[in-house]
């Protein structure tokens, strides 16, 4: 809510007093999220600061929340549109990030022998011929330029 309201302002929220004002504490992390605003966690608590054994948790879980911010923004650099399936997208991604057939087999609980073959059918669509070329094709920053007809 700090990128919304000003404490003053959220603490006067209905929301505020229902839901959070009677946690008694509140213990906020915030997690740089880009160069223009932070993610905010809020946890309740009976103690006014973090224990040691909570910032070494949250220290623990820094670069996972980091890496879920990663993804979410790398899907929105995908182009939309390529006529491929929600599964080809989802397994040219875990290409992207070095996945084998197999390994990307057992992430989503399919065959090899089916994610080999989404990965054909991407190819196809793609007009490419290898795993490289087909996630280069994926990305905006890698569409080809237009020609004027």
């Amino acid at each position: 809510m700090s990128d919304l309201l000003s404490q003053r302002e959220w603490c006067a929220r209905e929301l505020y007093n229902v839901c959070y004002a009677p946690l008694q504490y509140e213990l906020a992390f915030r997690l740089p999220s880009g160069p223009r605003y932070t993610k905010t966690f809020i946890f309740r608590s009976s103690r006014r600061d973090f224990s040691e054994r909570d910032r070494f948790v949250l220290e623990l879980l820094q670069p996972h929340l980091e890496q879920i911010d990663e993804t979410f923004e790398r899907r929105e650099r995908i182009r939309t549109d390529l006529a491929l399936t929600t599964r080809e997208r989802e397994i040219l991604g875990w290409v992207e990030y070095g996945k084998t057939n197999a390994e990307i087999a057992q992430i989503l609980w399919i065959s090899p022998l089916t994610v080999r073959k989404h990965l054909e059918n991407s190819y196809e669509k793609l007009g490419v011929r290898t795993r490289t070329a087909a996630v280069a094709r994926l990305r905006t920053d890698a569409a080809p330029p237009r020609t004027q007809a």
